[in-house]
């Protein structure tokens, strides 16, 4: 019975041709001194992005050998920070356009600072969301600590970043889109 459940569980794995090559190293866990944790996305070497209330704390950390962050920029209207830090790539590759409509949308973070996590569902679309902005909804729960983690579509054979979950419920997450990011992060100085 144990083979049989076994093979059976190898099955599953093959059809979803997914398993064990998520782009996980390239989401990084953040922690705060005074306790807490967040995640963040790893863009190029010593540059991640995160979600603002995440690089707000003070004394932010990289988890691995607790090299500091300086936080570099936030956005002025949504939930995003750009943060510097010891990181190497493997680099998150930043998509051209935000996630389709029923897209199917993984997000990586480190919920409770404990794992690193995948989560998947499909895209919303996005919505004006009072006190938020305009936010990519994805039908996913995501716990704390996920927040300043990537969402990622596959597309063209690449895991590419649609955006930077910034909150989570039940049956929901909230993403700043790609769009918004590239607009803020390409017009830095």
């Amino acid at each position: 019975m144990k083979a049989l459940l076994f093979a059976l569980a190898l099955f599953v794995i093959a059809l979803d041709g997914h398993a064990g090559k998520y782009p996980r190293e390239a989401v990084v866990k953040v922690e705060v001194p005074m306790g807490g944790s967040g995640s963040a996305v790893v863009l190029q070497k010593d540059l991640m992005l995160t979600a603002r209330h995440v690089a707000d704390n003070e004394g932010l950390v990289l988890s691995a050998g607790g090299a500091a962050i300086k936080v570099v920029e936030t956005h002025a209207s949504y939930d995003v920070a750009a943060i510097k830090g010891a990181v190497r790539c493997p680099c998150a590759e930043m998509a051209a356009s935000d996630a389709k409509l029923d897209e199917m949308v993984t997000i990586i973070g480190w919920p409770n600072g404990i794992a690193n996590q995948v989560v998947r569902g499909e895209a919303q679309g996005l919505h004006d969301i009072p006190g938020w902005g305009r936010m990519l909804v994805v039908a996913v729960a995501t716990e704390g600590g996920n927040s300043g983690g990537g969402a990622f579509v596959m597309r063209d054979g690449r895991w590419q970043l649609v955006g930077i979950l910034v909150a989570g419920s039940k049956t929901q997450s909230l993403v700043v889109p790609i769009s918004t990011i590239r607009k803020w992060f390409e017009g830095r100085k």
